[in-house]
C-alpha cells in the first residue's frame, strides 16, 4: 500500500472508531435524548415517522435497517420519490468500499422509479 492509501485507510478507521463511539449502545434513536429530524419531503403523511426514522438512522450508517425501511415506505407509497433516492444512499457507503458495478446498476434503477 503507498503512502496516500495508508493515509486514507487510518483516515476510514480513525472514522469508523469515532462513529462508533458517538453512537448511544441502547441505539440510535431509541431514548429521548437522541436526535430526531424532519426531513421535508411530498411523501403521504402516512409514511413521514418511518421516512424520518430512516433519514436517522441512513446519517447513522445503520444502512440494512434503512434498505428495510425505505423499502417499507416504496410500498405503503409508491409515489414516494426521496424513498427511492433513500434506497438508493443505503447502498452507498462511502466509509468503506466503492460501490461495485451491481451497486451502482440498483442504485440507478432506484432513481429511475424515482423520477
Amino acid at each position: 500500500m503507498n503512502e496516500i492509501g495508508a493515509r486514507r485507510h487510518n483516515a476510514a478507521i480513525g472514522v469508523l472508531v469515532f462513529v462508533t463511539f458517538m453512537i448511544p449502545v441502547t441505539g440510535f434513536g431509541d431514548n429521548e435524548k437522541s436526535p430526531r429530524v424532519q426531513f421535508s419531503n411530498s411523501c403521504s403523511s402516512a409514511v413521514q415517522g418511518k421516512f424520518n426514522r430512516a433519514i436517522t438512522l441512513l446519517h447513522s450508517f445503520e444502512y440494512l435497517e434503512t434498505t428495510r425501511l425505505f423499502g417499507e415506505i416504496t410500498n405503503q407509497d409508491p409515489d414516494c420519490a426521496m424513498a427511492y433516492w433513500g434506497s438508493a444512499m443505503s447502498i452507498w457507503h462511502p466509509l468503506w468500499a466503492p460501490p461495485s458495478k451491481s451497486d451502482l446498476e440498483e442504485g440507478a434503477a432506484l432513481l429511475a422509479n424515482a423520477a
